[in-house]
């Protein structure tokens, strides 16, 4: 699709205005909202309309495209906004990642490396933006637990793997 490649483009065109090293998950985490940002996330946008009109908005591709569109959301600056604020930009990425996640699964299995790649996503993106809450951490550790039990039956019991599984 034409469209989610412009996008991808425009997001690590994005990407390198910033520090990668500011999310273990997310290249975009600090990068201050520019005109790249805004016209990736509007080609992905468009991109998702399209699959949806198409009838494809539970494929691979759809869930490219929120994955992306959970990197590029924006939090609002804290001493600007207010909790509410905060808490619904936080919502709105974890709802594109959860639904990425969900659509791995269904199309990939629990045990293939691209789902276990979305649940690291989705592991790490909660532990970065937990508020203290014991089902925040523990909602964290589970996906990534699912993430590691798929990476360790797609790579075998190497020396290494096992001493982390230990």
């Amino acid at each position: 699709m034409v469209l989610k490649e412009v996008a991808t483009q425009l997001e690590n065109r994005h990407i390198e205005n910033g520090n990668p090293e500011n999310s273990r998950w997310n290249k975009c985490q600090g990068v201050k909202d520019d005109e790249t940002s805004m016209q990736a996330r509007n080609k992905f946008n468009q991109a998702l309309s399209i699959l949806k009109e198409l009838g494809q908005q539970k494929t691979i591709t759809a869930a490219e495209v929120l994955t992306s569109l959970a990197r590029l959301h924006k939090q609002p600056e804290a001493k600007f906004a207010t909790q509410q604020e905060l808490k619904e930009a936080v919502d709105s990425q974890l709802t594109y990642l959860y639904e990425a996640v969900s659509l791995y699964e269904l199309h990939l299995g629990s045990d293939h490396p691209e789902t276990a790649d979305a649940y690291t996503k989705m592991g790490l993106a909660l532990k970065e933006n937990i508020d203290g809450q014991r089902s925040t951490v523990e909602t964290a550790a589970q996906f990534l637990r699912r993430a590691f039990i798929a990476f360790y039956k797609t790579f075998g019991e190497d020396e290494i793997t096992q001493c982390t599984y230990e």
